[in-house]
């Protein structure tokens, strides 16, 4: 009986250990992919701001060659 009782009380435990790790890797998978998320809409908008600052200076950079080849520059 009371090897029994042992062996519940350990089967117990390492039950109720699964279950606190598998909860700690959902809660760290769900920051995980929200940190993702956040670093991806990040990324997203330095694109597009950087595709903005790429098309002005782009606009800068045509009309100083058209001032050279006209030799106004």
């Amino acid at each position: 009986m009371i090897v029994l009782s042992i062996l519940t009380a350990l089967g117990l435990e390492a039950w109720i250990e699964h279950t606190h790790h598998r909860h700690a890797a959902e809660v760290a998978g769900a920051q995980i992919e929200a940190e993702i998320r956040a670093n991806l809409e990040g990324v997203r908008s330095s694109l597009a701001q950087d595709t903005h600052q790429a098309k002005v200076l782009a606009s800068i950079r045509n009309a100083l060659e058209a001032d050279f080849k006209a030799g106004t520059g």
